[in-house]
């Protein structure tokens, strides 16, 4: 284009990628977090917890969470105590899932071996699988 010669146009259809998914309706999660301190400074944990708090109530975040990749954006709120009911009672092997990826290691993938427990899957700390 800006060489004089390129067209300006782009068929889409030319550069489009066919993607497929198996994706799930009406879910519910329960999110649990934790704060871990970059540096030395401002060790104030109430103070970041009530800026955390007033953000989570607002629907406030520095990035928009999502569900496996960003065409599955999440909607998120405080916890109002009550536990999502799951009809999925007993133990579930669902196989090796990925966790993430390691993008200082040469963009190593992380798996964990993923187990539901009366529709409650457990994700290891990062950390965890590097093993």
């Amino acid at each position: 284009m800006r060489d004089g010669v390129s067209p300006v146009e782009t068929f889409i259809e030319d550069k489009r990628q066919q993607r497929a998914g198996l994706v799930l309706r009406d879910t519910a999660y329960l999110i649990e977090a934790h704060f871990e301190f970059a540096s030395d400074e401002d060790h104030n944990e109430g103070k970041h917890l009530d800026i955390f708090n007033r953000r989570v109530a607002k629907g406030q975040c520095f990035h928009r969470p999502y569900l496996g990749c960003r065409e599955f954006p999440a909607e998120f709120g405080p916890d109002d105590g009550e536990r999502p009911h799951s009809e999925l009672a007993g133990k579930r092997d669902l196989g090796w899932m990925l966790h993430d990826i390691d993008f200082d290691n040469g963009m190593r993938p992380h798996f964990f071996r993923a187990t539901m427990k009366d529709g409650v899957i457990e994700v290891p700390a990062f950390e965890e699988t590097r093993a």
